[in-house]
């Protein structure tokens, strides 16, 4: 961890700090992570108050304070960075706060494959910046995240209607005309995710990857 991260204190949200002090640990300085990291430090809603690069180092610097971040962003590159019983305490430390995984590209398959982190907390990093905010939102509200036992279709739903939710503030959509692309190698998700939608009154189209016809 950097020096000038390092906190005496994680510092409480008030009137005078409105807002939510984050604390972020993994990959920080992974150039995939760049784009989010300068995100939640410009963010009016985010004060990230320390960075740590382990999972063992973030739980040893709360349990000397005495007190644990409410709301932690967890950067994971690869696969196996994390060890799996530091993973369980920090998910046992974070049950009635916040605690996301936003996870590169190279561990998107970790949920059918690694179950290190449940469902219910991880997020691929190019959706991050939404589901942070929406989690900044309802942590600000006092709203409950699902639990970390919530299941994908769950999950999945929870994010969706919040996503609708957003669209419908700005504008009204009829959802049962929309038409969406899913883009992905995974065939197994591909068909999860169009099932889901195709409940939820939306037309589906499948592809392994973009076309010209596509983007045009």
């Amino acid at each position: 961890m950097d020096v000038n991260d390092t906190p005496t204190s994680f510092p409480p949200r008030s009137a005078v700090n409105p807002r939510v002090p984050v604390v972020v640990v993994g990959s920080i300085d992974s150039p995939e992570f760049t784009d989010l990291m300068d995100w939640m430090r410009q963010h009016r809603s985010i004060h990230v108050v320390a960075t740590w690069r382990r999972l063992v180092d973030v739980l040893s610097a709360a349990a000397l304070q005495g007190q644990y971040s409410r709301f932690v962003i967890v950067l994971q590159s690869w696969s196996d960075q994390f060890d799996k019983a530091e993973a369980d305490q920090l998910l046992a430390q974070s049950w009635n706060g916040t605690l996301l995984c936003c996870q590169g590209s190279w561990c998107e398959s970790d949920g059918r494959t690694r179950s290190i982190w449940p469902v219910s907390v991880t997020v691929p990093v190019r959706f991050a910046r939404s589901v942070i905010d929406f989690e900044i939102t309802r942590f600000c509200g006092q709203i409950p995240s699902p639990p970390p036992t919530a299941g994908a279709e769950e999950i999945f739903s929870d994010r969706c209607s919040a996503r609708s939710a957003r669209d419908s503030s700005s504008q009204r959509v009829s959802v049962g005309h929309e038409h969406v692309l899913i883009v992905s190698d995974d065939r197994a998700w591909r068909d999860t995710v169009s099932e889901m939608l195709h409940k939820e009154g939306m037309h589906c189209s499948t592809r392994r990857r973009l076309t010209n016809q596509d983007v045009a």
